[in-house]
């Protein structure tokens, strides 16, 4: 069996051509989904030369097979269906597309599409039962069908342009050349745009879904601004920060540059905020601390230094530094809240000499303004209900209070400690009430008398004070002599009889009369 080669595709086109011209038909605007086929014609004759069907039409299964090359396997046909072909006196024609798909895409089209169809397709023919008809058929295009590939215009059906190419560029809808890489005349519409490098958009720009900036690439406001400085205006994901947003102001040096925000009704930030300083007097703030007044409605967490009032210049003397005052109602400038300052300042009394001045009331004559240490029972956190137990106390006379808050004198300590104490010297000074004479009860056998004991000794007892060195006071009064005294052995009764029966007793008179005294 042997195929004589179809006529040349341009003679083909030709004849097709002319008939459409000739044959009345409506006029159909441009298809945008053309078929996926094409026609194809052919001269099928057996090993003789003789044609096929020549008596009568015949069927014959015909296999179609697309190839890279002139001389690829079977196997690596790009595409392949199988058609039963009608041949009558050796001519058939086919529409390739029509057949059962072998393999390949149903889209026709794409085959002839890609980086490698510079060296053209070829067809292959394979009736059933025998070997590929030898050569293959290379497809090409007409002559005027090759300029398609290097169209430089694409105009619309009311003839204006709707694409133009230059040597590099690209315009839509531009009545002139385009003067960019991609220019357009108009709005674009996109489900997405992907923007690899520098892009420019002139007019106003709407972006009715998301807009993506890759990788550490910026969004930069103000392009092109005569003297703009280099960074200014960009917007950027960890661009110049690792790991935050970086929003760069605009400006024309670095020390210049500047953001302000219009937020009329408020605006919010959930995490901390972080700034060198901060300008202005903040009189219109709420709840932040700033320059001037400051009034905070909820509690505030410090989690640093806290510094009252400003680094005073070298050379500064005596005077008061800022004041930290606790107060129930403002202003700060009355004492309407209970009529009582409470406040703690720094004074310097000269230069490099400091004072830490607290004061806690303007009644000096009184005890009711006192400053009190104590302890509040619970698990720590600031609770005012818990129970209150003062330990130490100052008012305003200046009475210092140990265990009370309500001294008496200048110093009282209602509190003591059980300590032990080794080696310590004691000095006791009693009263001896003396002997009567039991035959005249107005006279003494043994006049009273004062006795002493000294010593040292060591021991654990109850200490209210306790001084490393002297204590001095021109008069010192203990309620029980028992502070001062050691008991050295039970007293022996018998002993103590016949120590008395020792006594010599001896009569006597005062030499004071009341005369004389």
């Amino acid at each position: 069996m042997k195929m004589t080669r179809p006529l040349p595709l341009l003679f083909w086109t030709a004849c097709v051509t002319l008939l459409l011209a000739l044959a009345p038909a409506p006029a159909l605007g441009a298809d945008s989904k053309p078929p996926e086929k094409m026609a194809f014609q052919g001269f099928l004759t057996d090993q003789n030369g003789v044609a096929r069907g020549q008596s009568s039409p015949t069927n014959v299964v015909v296999t179609f097979r697309l190839y890279k090359t002139a001389t690829a396997a079977a196997n690596q046909a790009v595409w392949s269906e199988q058609q039963t072909v009608t041949v009558d006196k050796g001519h058939f024609s086919v529409v390739l597309g029509d057949g059962v798909l072998q393999s390949g895409s149903a889209t026709f089209s794409t085959h002839f599409s890609g980086n490698d169809t510079d060296a053209g397709r070829y067809l292959g023919v394979t009736v059933s039962g025998e070997t590929e008809i030898s050569p293959r058929i290379q497809f090409f295009t007409a002559p005027y069908a090759s300029l398609a590939r290097y169209a430089t215009e694409l105009v619309g059906t009311s003839g204006s342009s709707v694409l133009k190419v230059t040597t590099d560029r690209a315009g839509i809808n531009l009545p002139g050349a385009p003067t960019t890489t991609l220019d357009v005349g108009g709005i674009v519409t996109a489900t997405g745009l992907d923007v690899n490098g520098t892009t420019t958009l002139d007019g106003t720009t709407t972006v009715a879904g998301s807009l993506r900036v890759t990788g550490n690439n910026v969004l930069e406001l103000g392009s092109g601004v005569a003297g703009k400085e280099g960074s200014a205006g960009k917007i950027g994901y960890g661009t110049f920060t690792t790991g935050v947003l970086d929003i760069v102001g605009a400006g024309t040096t670095g020390s210049t540059r500047a953001v302000k925000i219009w937020a009329e009704s408020g605006t919010t930030f959930t995490g901390p905020i972080s700034a060198t300083a901060l300008n202005g007097d903040g009189s219109a703030l709420t709840g932040v601390a700033k320059l001037g007044a400051n009034t905070f409605t909820g509690q505030q967490d410090i989690q640093n230094h806290l510094r009252i009032g400003e680094l005073a210049s070298s050379g500064s003397t005596a005077g008061w530094g800022e004041a930290l005052i606790f107060s129930g109602a403002p202003p700060l400038s009355s004492n309407a809240d209970n009529s009582d300052p409470l406040w703690l300042a720094r004074y310097n009394t000269a230069a490099n000499s400091s004072e830490l001045r607290m004061v806690i009331g303007d009644d000096p004559g009184t005890a009711g303004d006192r400053f009190v240490v104590g302890t509040m029972q619970g698990n720590g956190n600031f609770s005012q209900s818990a129970t209150w137990s003062p330990r130490f106390s100052v008012d305003a006379r200046g009475f210092v209070g140990v265990g009370t808050t309500e001294p008496r004198v200048p110093l009282e300590v209602r509190s003591f400690a059980n300590v032990t104490i080794n080696d310590f010297a004691y000095y006791a000074r009693t009263l001896n009430p003396g002997t009567l004479n039991p035959f005249n009860p107005n006279l003494y056998l043994v006049p009273p008398f004062y006795q002493t004991a000294t010593g040292v000794s060591s021991g654990t007892t109850d200490y209210s004070i306790i001084a490393e060195r002297r204590i001095a006071a021109t008069e010192f009064n203990a309620y029980s002599d028992a502070r001062i005294k050691q008991v050295v052995a039970p007293s022996d009764p018998k002993q103590d009889l016949e120590n008395i029966l020792r006594l010599r007793p001896t009569h006597y008179r005062m030499l004071d009369v009341v005369t004389e005294g």
